[in-house]
């Protein structure tokens, strides 16, 4: 188990990937990290100043691979989207629900995207205005 102290004054901490991967996986334990996680996704400002940190870039991370997803299944849909136009006969109906499901399906999975994103941005603007923001 790890132990913290009270933060160090000095500039803010930056998160690079060499330095997440340390923070994340070599100093927390996985029962620390679940924690970490419950809170970060229920909005709950962790007690503990370096879990604030950690839980706070978490959310962070969260939110641009949400955006990744986003954009990833935005094509996903546009591409079932663009086979489902082709799709159509004449007679004004479908030769196959297969095309229209994935595309609905990729439109389902860009809004969940979006849902996330505002959240997380929702808890990161509340703990930034909390009295102890994390940086």
């Amino acid at each position: 188990m790890r132990t913290t102290s009270s933060p160090q004054p000095g500039p803010p901490l930056v998160w690079d990937d060499r330095l997440w991967e340390d923070a994340w996986e070599r100093l927390l334990s996985h029962p620390e990290r679940h924690r970490i996680a419950v809170q970060v996704w229920r909005g709950q400002l962790p007690p503990d100043p370096f879990e604030r940190r950690v839980g706070a870039e978490l959310a962070r991370r969260w939110r641009r691979t949400a955006r990744n997803l986003a954009l990833l299944y935005g094509l996903w849909a546009l591409f079932w989207g663009l086979l489902t136009w082709d799709d159509w006969r004449p007679d004004g109906v479908l030769r196959s629900l297969l095309t229209i499901s994935c595309a609905l399906i990729g439109v389902a999975a860009v809004s969940a995207c979006v849902a996330v994103r505002r959240r997380l941005r929702n808890h990161l603007r509340r703990w930034a205005t909390a009295a102890n923001p994390p940086t």
